[in-house]
C-alpha cells in the first residue's frame, strides 16, 4: 500500500507541476508575442528611416550614382510600390501596441495601422466621381457644385467588393423630420479626405434648403465616412440652422 500511495503521490505531482508550467505558458505566451512584435517593428522602423536617409544620399550624388541596402525582418512583408514610389513594410500584429486607425510621421517614414481606404476624384461624367473605398466598400458621389436638386441622394453607386456586386438601390435621402421639402435645394459636395493609406475618409455634403430653392428654410451638411475594414458607411447631420 505504501509503494501505491508513493506512486499516487508522484503522479499528483506531476500533474500539479505540468498545470502549472501550462498555465504560465498560456499567461506569457501573449506577452512573448507582444514583445517579438514590437521588436520587428522598431527593427524594420530603423531600418526604413537608414534606408530613406540613403535613399536621399544618393539622390544627392546626381545621375547614375548607386548604394546597396538590405533589408531583414524575421515576419512581415516589405512592399516597392514604383508606381506610387513608396516601399511599405507590412505585418500583423497583436493588439495594444499601436492605436488602432492611427497614423504618426517620424522622420521620412510613416507608421500607421488600419489605413486601408483611399479616396480620388474620377471624372467619368460632369457630375461624377467621388469615391472612397476600402476592402470592402467602394462608393460613389456625386459632384455637385452649388446644384439645384430636388433630392440630397448624392450616392451613385455602392460597389460590395466581398461578392463583386452593385448594391441594387433608388439612393439615400434625408429627410428632417420626414419633411418630404427637406430634402430640396441647392447642394455642394466636397471630399475631406484625398489619398490612400487612410485610416478613414469622409465627404461633406452641404444643402442650401431654404425657400427661395423650393426647400423648407434650413441649411445642413451631411457627413459620410467609411472606416478601415467597416463594411458601411457613417452619415451624420450636422450644422443644421435656419436660412
Amino acid at each position: 500500500m505504501r509503494a501505491v500511495a508513493t506512486w499516487i503521490s508522484y503522479l499528483l505531482y506531476f500533474a500539479i507541476s505540468l498545470l502549472v508550467v501550462t498555465l504560465v505558458l498560456v499567461a506569457g505566451m501573449p506577452m512573448l508575442q507582444r514583445a517579438k512584435d514590437v521588436s520587428i517593428i522598431t527593427s524594420a522602423k530603423n531600418q526604413l528611416q537608414k534606408m530613406a536617409e540613403a535613399t536621399f544620399d544618393v539622390s544627392k550624388a546626381g545621375p547614375e550614382s548607386t548604394t546597396e541596402f538590405s533589408f531583414k525582418a524575421d515576419e512581415g512583408f516589405l512592399v516597392v510600390d514604383p508606381e506610387a514610389d513608396k516601399i511599405y513594410f507590412t505585418k500583423n500584429i497583436t493588439t495594444g501596441i499601436l492605436a488602432p486607425r492611427s497614423k504618426v510621421k517620424e522622420g521620412y517614414i510613416t507608421i500607421s495601422t488600419n489605413v486601408e481606404v483611399k479616396s480620388y476624384e474620377t471624372q467619368e461624367s460632369e457630375d461624377c466621381c467621388f469615391v472612397i473605398e476600402n476592402s470592402h466598400l467602394r462608393v460613389k458621389f456625386y459632384k455637385f457644385n452649388n446644384s439645384q436638386r430636388d433630392t440630397n441622394n448624392i450616392i451613385k453607386e455602392i460597389l460590395l467588393k466581398d461578392t463583386g456586386e452593385v448594391l441594387e438601390f433608388e439612393g439615400l435621402e434625408v429627410l428632417l423630420d420626414d419633411n418630404e421639402a427637406t430634402k430640396r435645394g441647392k447642394i455642394t459636395t466636397q471630399l475631406l479626405d484625398v489619398g490612400d493609406l487612410l485610416p478613414s475618409a469622409s465627404l461633406s455634403e452641404f444643402v442650401n434648403n431654404s425657400e427661395a430653392f423650393g426647400g423648407a428654410g434650413y441649411c445642413y451638411n451631411v457627413k459620410y465616412t467609411l472606416d478601415s475594414e467597416a463594411d458601411f458607411l457613417h452619415i451624420i447631420v450636422e450644422g443644421l440652422e435656419r436660412c
